[in-house]
């Protein structure tokens, strides 16, 4: 799977476990997770929740009222490809990033693995999360100047 540039860049300031290089490990970088995505995804629901009260506290919000929606891994998956067709991207190629398998004849014959394409497709929805995580001014009309929202 081609990887974008600041993909390549979050991976390279990870801590990598003792154990070997897998990033997405259980066991302290030794193995590729298989089986106990599980508790991966309870750390990183914690993490979530801790960012988010981080923020609202900022905000001079109550932090202790901030709650993380229920999402499951698989939502990713179908966040991504939704927003791939609205980005642009041909259904093939977003069928391809997320590894899903053509039927009938065209699979059959088609073996193109479509690297260039699902390359440019992950190089688009990374300028798109890259745009919807980047704060831009907004004119409130009750400020001098503009506020970062």
């Amino acid at each position: 799977m081609p990887l974008t540039d600041p993909l390549r860049q979050i991976f390279a300031a990870m801590l990598r476990g003792e154990g070997g290089d897998f990033v997405f490990s259980n066991e302290d970088g030794a193995r590729p997770i298989v089986t106990g995505s599980s508790r991966v995804k309870r750390r990183l629901d914690a993490e979530m929740l801790a960012i988010l009260r981080q923020r609202a506290s900022a905000r001079g919000e109550d932090p202790g009222k901030v709650e993380l929606a229920p999402w499951r891994n698989h939502d990713v998956r179908r966040t991504c490809r939704s927003t791939l067709s609205r980005i642009g991207v041909t259904e093939d190629v977003a069928e391809a990033v997320l590894a899903h398998q053509r039927g009938g004849v065209v699979g059959i014959y088609d073996r193109w693995h479509r690297l260039p394409e699902k390359r440019e497709a992950l190089e688009r929805w990374s300028r798109f999360l890259e745009e919807l995580i980047r704060p831009r001014p907004v004119k409130t009309g009750t400020a001098k100047q503009d506020m970062i929202v």
